[in-house]
C-alpha cells in the first residue's frame, strides 16, 4: 500500500502495541471479537470490517473512516476502487487533525473550574 494507508495486520499490530496486548487471542479477548478474525487476516483470508476498524480507530484515537477507508482499499477489486479508498483514507486523517485543532481552538470552557495559567501552549499536529 502506498499514500501513507496501512493494511488490516499493520492496524492489528498499532492496537495491540497501544493496548500493551501481546498476543492476537489477547486483542480479540479485549474487542470481544470471535478468536479467528485475526488469523483470518493474518492468512488474508479478510480484512478489518467496519465494526473491527471501528474498535482499532478508538483504541488509537484516529478517526474511524480512516481506519474502514483504509480496509476498503485492501478489499478493492480493481485500482480504480482501489486508489478511491486510498485517496479517501488520507482525507479522513487529514480532517481529524483539522477538526480537533479548530474545535480547541474555537469553543470556550464553561466550566468554572477552568484558570488560565502563564504556560506555553502545546499545539501537537497528527498526521
Amino acid at each position: 500500500m502506498t499514500m501513507d494507508t496501512k493494511n488490516s495486520i499493520q492496524w492489528i499490530e498499532a492496537a495491540k502495541t497501544v493496548l500493551k496486548v501481546e498476543s492476537d487471542l489477547g486483542l480479540c479477548k479485549h474487542f470481544g471479537w470471535n478468536r479467528n478474525v485475526t488469523a483470518n487476516i493474518r492468512q488474508g483470508a479478510k480484512s478489518l470490517n467496519n465494526n473491527e476498524a471501528k474498535d482499532i480507530a478508538e483504541a488509537l484515537h484516529v478517526n474511524p473512516l480512516q481506519v474502514i477507508a483504509d480496509a476498503e482499499s485492501e478489499r478493492a477489486r480493481d485500482e480504480k476502487s482501489r486508489v478511491y479508498w486510498m485517496h479517501a483514507a488520507k482525507k479522513y486523517a487529514g480532517i481529524v487533525a483539522t477538526t480537533t485543532l479548530v474545535f480547541m481552538c474555537t469553543i470556550p470552557s464553561t466550566s468554572n473550574n477552568f484558570s488560565i495559567k502563564n504556560e506555553p501552549t502545546i499545539l501537537y499536529y497528527v498526521k
